[in-house]
């Protein structure tokens, strides 16, 4: 079985992230191949299309997964998994996913499917933000609507931390708008990523925050093991799947 990571990276490396994602397809049987976007080219000629990786063509994939980072421009690199579709390979995290790297669209994606989420708020000046924050109350996180591996998201204890932040933030008259959400106690500085593959829920990870950090990303060093999921949790996630 052939399995391709695709990846993008400024700095000519495989993100540590995408090495550890591989390893939990890693078996005997399993060929892994990781493949950067940027040493990628498309030829398409007499009607057929050759994708062609580090000036080589490419053999045909069971499988490919998307880590392609389009949190900065979501459609730029869209084409890549649409071209990589018509070869017959399923994708996991294929477009239409990288939309939900705009958060705010995220949370009006899930209020139209009903999707139970904690309490939050979207709001843009420094009044209504520190309003909606007191509706919500503290501790609560804050996060910049663009973002990944942790950037722009801030655990929030006190209204004199957030009047400062919200001014920072949004003291251009061209700033966009902040998300507010519930700091959810119970998880412990946890979240779990959940992979629905054709409907189905198949496997799940905890990721696990450092000592120290409100934030479980493996880019700030936290860890990583396989979870053990409820049918609550399993039921949640194929509805958001199906959903997005």
């Amino acid at each position: 079985m052939k399995i391709g990571f695709l990846y993008h990276s400024t700095i000519s490396k495989i993100p540590k992230d995408t090495i550890t994602l591989s390893k939990a397809f890693k078996k005997k049987s399993t060929e892994i191949h990781f493949l950067d976007v940027h040493k990628l080219s498309f030829l398409h000629i007499d009607g057929k299309l050759q994708i062609n990786h580090e000036g080589k063509r490419l053999p045909k994939f069971d499988l490919l997964v998307s880590r392609i980072n389009t949190f900065k421009k979501p459609h730029l690199y869209s084409y890549v998994t649409t071209l990589f579709k018509t070869t017959g390979a399923t994708i996991l995290n294929a477009w239409p996913a990288g939309k939900v790297s705009n958060k705010i669209v995220e949370h009006a994606e899930s209020v139209s499917a009903k999707i139970p989420m904690p309490n939050w708020a979207i709001a843009k000046e420094t009044g209504e933000i520190l309003s909606a924050a007191k509706k919500i109350g503290y501790p609560l996180m804050v996060k910049i609507p663009i973002g990944t591996k942790g950037d722009g998201v801030f655990y929030i204890q006190t209204q004199t931390e957030l009047t400062q932040l919200a001014n920072y933030l949004t003291k251009e008259p061209k700033s966009d708008p902040l998300i507010l959400e519930s700091y959810v106690k119970e998880a412990s500085n946890t979240d779990l990523r959940i992979f629905v593959v054709g409907g189905t829920a198949v496997a799940g990870m905890k990721r696990i925050a450092k000592k120290g950090e409100k934030r479980a990303n493996i880019s700030l060093g936290g860890s990583v093991k396989k979870a053990k999921l409820s049918k609550q949790e399993i039921a949640l996630a194929e509805k958001a799947a199906t959903s997005y």
